[in-house]
């Protein structure tokens, strides 16, 4: 049985690679990898993930934070970032998105599973 549908949205792809292979050996599915804000709204509209991994800064003038933005007018996927910029966390911009939450990348194996659970059940929250 196939975990959740994850939509990564990371411009560096070599990570972007290491959490596709990463997800799936946790029986994760991959949906796509978008390295731009319109690519992730786009896979986020035609794939209908369970679950968007995040990077903020992306390719292109707009941030995973812009496209997190467009995709919460049309679906209350769970959206986690994953960046490495981590004192972004309590920025108000990202406060606006409705994010389960905020890793540094690269997250180890535990908060994969951790952010693959809430899928699942995004009541749950993560710690």
């Amino acid at each position: 049985m196939k975990g959740p549908r994850v939509l990564i949205v990371e411009d560096e792809a070599i990570i972007a690679l290491d959490l596709k292979l990463a997800l799936e050996g946790m029986d994760g599915e991959v949906l796509g990898i978008a390295a731009t804000a319109e690519g992730a709204v786009e896979k986020a509209r035609s794939g209908s993930p369970d679950l968007i991994l995040m990077d903020i800064m992306l390719r292109g003038e707009r941030t995973g934070m812009d496209a997190a933005l467009e995709i919460r007018r049309f679906s209350s996927v769970p959206i986690v970032y994953l960046t490495g910029n981590s004192h972004l966390r309590d920025d108000p911009r990202i406060l606006a998105t409705n994010s389960q939450g905020l890793f540094a990348k690269p997250p180890s194996a535990s908060q994969l599973r951790e952010i693959l659970a809430l899928a699942a059940d995004p009541a749950s929250g993560l710690s």
